[in-house]
C-alpha cells in the first residue's frame, strides 16, 4: 500500500505516543496495524505486544485492529518460521490492551480501585453511593464528572490549583496527528 507522507509520519514515529485522529474510511486501522507490526517485529525497538495500549472508538474497530495485526504477524512468522522473537510477540499479542475508551476505563477502574480503598460490586455504571447507606459502591466515594471537587466527606484531597479533573476533548477534526 501507498502512503500519504502523514500516514507514513504516523507508521515510521519512534520514542513517543501517537494520536491517530482522522475521518471514516480515511486508512486509520491498516496505518495503525503498519505501525504496530513494524514495532512489534523489530526485536530492537523494546515493544512487547502485551504492553501496548490501542483505544478506538468501537468494538468493531478494536477488533478489526486485533484480526489484522494477528494476520499480519502471522504472515510474517510464516515467511520465517524459526523467528523466534515473532512468535513470542503473536502469543504476547493475546494480552494486548486494544479496545474503546469504555473497556479501557473500565479495566483500568476494576484492576486498580482497591489500590485506593474503593470497592465496587454494582454492574459497570452504577453510581457510587454517597448517602452514607450501603449501596453498589463503598469505601471512598468516586468523583463524578461534573463535580468540580469531591465532598468533604469524601476522604479524597482537593485537586492542587489549576489542575482539571474532568476534560473531553471532539474528535470531530479529522487530521492525523
Amino acid at each position: 500500500m501507498e502512503w500519504t507522507s502523514q500516514q507514513q509520519n504516523a507508521i515510521d514515529a519512534r520514542n513517543c505516543s501517537v494520536i491517530v485522529s482522522a475521518a471514516a474510511g480515511s486508512g486509520k486501522t491498516a496505518v495503525l496495524t503498519e505501525r504496530l507490526v513494524q514495532l512489534l517485529a523489530d526485536p530492537d525497538s523494546g515493544v512487547r505486544a502485551d504492553r501496548i495500549v490501542v483505544v478506538t472508538f468501537t468494538n468493531d474497530a478494536a477488533s478489526e485492529l486485533k484480526k489484522r495485526l494477528g494476520s499480519k504477524l502471522r504472515e510474517l512468522i510464516n515467511n520465517d518460521p524459526g523467528n523466534i522473537h515473532l512468535i513470542k510477540q503473536q502469543v504476547l499479542l493475546q494480552s494486548a490492551h486494544i479496545s474503546t475508551i469504555n473497556s479501557f476505563c473500565f479495566e483500568l477502574l476494576r484492576d486498580h480501585t482497591s489500590d485506593q480503598g474503593i470497592t465496587c460490586s454494582g454492574p459497570p455504571g452504577s453510581p457510587p453511593e454517597r448517602t452514607g447507606t450501603p449501596g453498589p459502591c463503598s469505601g471512598r466515594d468516586v468523583p463524578r464528572p461534573g463535580l468540580s471537587e469531591p465532598p468533604p466527606s469524601s476522604g479524597i484531597p482537593p485537586a492542587p490549583a489549576g489542575t482539571r479533573r474532568w476534560t473531553s476533548h471532539s474528535p470531530r477534526q479529522s487530521r492525523w496527528a
